[in-house]
């Protein structure tokens, strides 16, 4: 994998228009810290066929369809729950399209993530993102989960578990088909 640090979320954002080619397919999973680099306006309005969830709205099937998409475009943006010191990208979702998405499918991988998830190892990574990241997140997205009232991970199995995956991604055999960009503020969960 290849890694490079920007200081700020708008120079990642540069980095990233310069590098995605136009005319290809590109697709992103929900990530505040991909949100702030600003991409995301450029690839819906350029020469690119665009995997964005949002547009599906409330529509469900439409959203399905648009997930699945995604895990065969050209380039998959998405952020990371937490980095190990080591260089380990951990990664727990609800669904899995975002996990499925960066282990296999797009040909490209682009990750961003805030210097506020650099963690010493994968248990401090695992707690990191049970403590910080899964609550911020049900509780944005108004899910029905034990940790959304508490404040804190259940290991709970119910309908809206934001916890039903977890992926360590630590080096890909394809390379030059992951980029990891640091980026040296606070950025998301």
């Amino acid at each position: 994998m290849n890694a490079f640090f920007f200081n700020t979320a708008a120079e990642a954002g540069k980095w990233i228009i310069q590098t995605v080619p136009k005319g290809v397919s590109v697709g992103w999973g929900d990530s505040l810290t991909l949100e702030a680099t600003g991409v995301k306006e450029h690839f819906r309005n350029g020469p690119y066929t665009v995997y964005d969830r949002d547009a599906a709205g409330n529509d469900t099937v439409r959203k399905e369809e648009i997930l699945r998409g995604a895990l065969t475009c050209d380039w998959y943006l998405v952020g990371s729950n937490a980095l190990t010191e080591n260089g380990e990208l951990l990664n727990i979702d609800g669904r899995g399209n975002r996990c499925a998405s960066i282990s296999f499918g797009p040909h490209n991988v682009i990750f961003t993530v805030g210097v506020n998830k650099i963690v010493k190892d994968l248990n401090a990574a695992i707690e990191r993102v049970h403590k910080v990241a899964c609550v911020a997140n049900v509780k944005r997205h108004n899910l029905r989960t034990p940790c959304s009232l508490t404040g804190e991970c259940s290991d709970c199995t119910v309908p809206d578990c934001a916890c039903s995956q977890i992926l360590i991604t630590r080096f890909s055999r394809h390379p030059g088909r992951c980029s990891v960009l640091i980026i040296g503020e606070e950025l998301g969960f």
